[in-house]
């Protein structure tokens, strides 16, 4: 026999104290973990003294596992469960019954059954203290007290995407009902808040504006200019400056790689949910987001980057916010050996990553299926879009590191040459930073005749950032290029612009820049325009 300690004993007289006698039953609640002292053992239970008038009784269903009667002796101090209690108002009447294993509390006379229709006009907002009772690989079930009769229970199920943190058997929990199936007998519960308003209440504030609003540029893309504007409530949402563009109605019009606008429908913590203006809406898994967090209603720049089929012929679109994350090789194609691209041959790719000042990362197919992987540098390439199918020259193969080198250009011309060619442009360039210095940046700017970089004594752009600029001196001899800033003209001359050049304006726009703009919320979600 082992003796109990000196703290097991204190414990139980504290709990004798506090409850008084013919008092406390009404306190357990089934799940609590007790501390208790064996009293006695037969050949079917043991009786514990938990520190109540009456011992609880272990029926040989609620012993541990692996564990026997002989094993257990009078004196030995447990840890038990409150499995069942019948007649809470009177102790002398009822019993306690006690589990000494964790996944043996809960029976079926554990709780006494409620009526789900009990549950039926709970509000989807409201909290309520459940307990759980079993641990299933799909989740959590949790019985929950009815809001009739709180003696009466209910088992629902917390499937596991609504499960927050790592709960045991017998922990309370908040929860909240999701849905009430009385046909099924199904409780559907969740641990999670709700979206806090649905994209038509997040925007309603916008419909009562009269003034325009001071917004950001945060992205331009092939369906218009993403831009961040200060919320009329709190924070800010993200609307858009939209081109008069064919837009996809179809999932079977979409292309892997395809570039899209949506608005954010939904968010949890597992996925995000995305209206890009077809029958199904694309899913936006965290692997694939971006950086920072969409909310309820904004629009979102997102790509292609797969369309799965069901058993039941329903496709899934799943979409990529970040470019780089749109394409895997191995999507593509199986892997092709190197030694099969011949140095100097032109073979076709597509761009499957484009990382700031780097360049492209590109899926060469080697004429017979396979696929390999190789990089254009910036000053190779120009400006690609992930997705795009390219012509590219291989300038070398290491297969040893299972790498190649690429370039978009043909091989006889060199910068010097190319720079010739720019030197009596004095139009506004369309430029990208390739990297920041100490003394300045370099930019990447693109030109029908040729694509090179020049310097911008400039250290006020980001890695990236698409700049307007014109060349302030040219040596095609030396090959130096020197480049300055456009500033372009005012609010006003944007908003003239915008009403004369229409689309072509917005491609003026800059990311990080102040735009002035109207705003209207359409079944589309929050449209912009220019404002004067």
């Amino acid at each position: 026999m082992i003796a109990p300690r000196q703290e097991t004993f204190s414990i139980l007289q504290r709990r004798r104290m506090s409850l008084g006698k013919g008092a406390g039953r009404s306190e357990l609640r089934v799940g609590e973990r007790l501390q208790g002292v064996v009293s006695h053992v037969t050949n079917t239970l043991v009786l514990v003294d938990v520190g109540l008038e009456k011992e609880g009784l272990v029926p040989l269903s609620k012993m541990a596992a692996g564990l026997g009667i002989e094993q257990v002796a009078v004196g030995d101090e447990v840890k038990v469960w409150v499995s069942q209690l019948t007649a809470t108002e009177d102790l002398r009447r009822g019993q306690v019954v006690l589990a000494m294993d964790e996944a043996r509390i809960f029976g079926p006379g554990s709780f006494e059954e409620a009526d789900l229709e009990d549950f039926r006009n709970v509000s989807s907002e409201e909290w309520l203290v459940g307990t759980v009772v079993a641990k299933p690989s799909f989740g959590l079930l949790v019985a929950l007290p009815s809001p009739r009769a709180m003696e009466r229970h209910c088992t629902g199920l917390v499937y596991k995407s609504q499960v927050l943190g790592n709960q045991a058997v017998g922990d309370q929990v908040r929860v909240r009902v999701l849905n009430v199936n009385v046909e099924k007998k199904k409780l559907a519960l969740s641990m999670k808040a709700g979206s806090p308003r649905s994209v038509a209440a997040r925007l309603a504030p916008f419909r009562s504006l009269s003034e325009p609003l001071m917004g950001r540029v945060l992205r331009l893309c092939r369906l218009g200019v993403l831009v961040a504007v200060p919320h009329p409530e709190t924070g800010t949402t993200v609307g858009l400056l939209p081109k008069a563009t064919r837009r996809p109605r179809s999932v079977e019009e979409l292309t892997l790689g395809e570039e899209l606008e949506g608005i954010v429908v939904r968010t949890t913590q597992n996925m995000t949910l995305v209206d890009v203006g077809v029958k199904q809406r694309g899913l936006l898994p965290p692997s694939k987001a971006a950086e920072g967090h969409a909310q309820v209603g904004d629009r979102v720049q997102v790509w292609v980057s797969e369309v799965r089929s069901s058993k039941r012929k329903r496709r899934t679109l799943i979409l990529a916010a970040d470019p780089n994350k749109v394409f895997k090789p191995e999507s593509l194609g199986p892997p092709a050996d190197l030694k099969d691209f011949e140095v100097g041959a032109w073979y076709v790719g597509r761009v499957l990553r484009v990382p700031f000042g780097l360049g492209a990362f590109v899926a060469v197919e080697d004429g017979s299926g396979g696929v390999a992987e190789g990089l254009a540098r910036s000053a190779e390439c120009g400006e690609l879009a992930v997705g795009e199918e390219v012509r590219v020259r291989v300038l070398s193969v290491d297969p040893a590191k299972g790498w190649m080198y690429l370039s978009t250009r043909p091989a006889h011309l060199s910068r010097e040459e190319q720079l010739a060619l720019l030197e009596n442009c004095t139009e506004v360039l369309d430029g990208r930073v390739l990297s920041v210095e100490e003394q300045g940046s370099w930019v990447e700017v693109v030109h029908p005749a040729a694509t090179v970089a020049g310097f911008l004594p400039n250290k006020k752009v980001e890695v990236n950032q698409r700049v307007k600029v014109q060349i302030q001196d040219l040596d095609a001899a030396r090959g130096k290029l020197r480049l300055r800033l456009w500033k372009g003209g005012g609010q006003d001359f944007k908003a003239l612009l915008a009403d004369e050049l229409g689309d072509d304006a917005l491609d003026m726009l800059a990311e990080g820049e102040d735009v002035r703009v109207w705003a209207e919320v359409t079944d589309r979600g929050l449209d912009l325009s220019i404002a004067g």
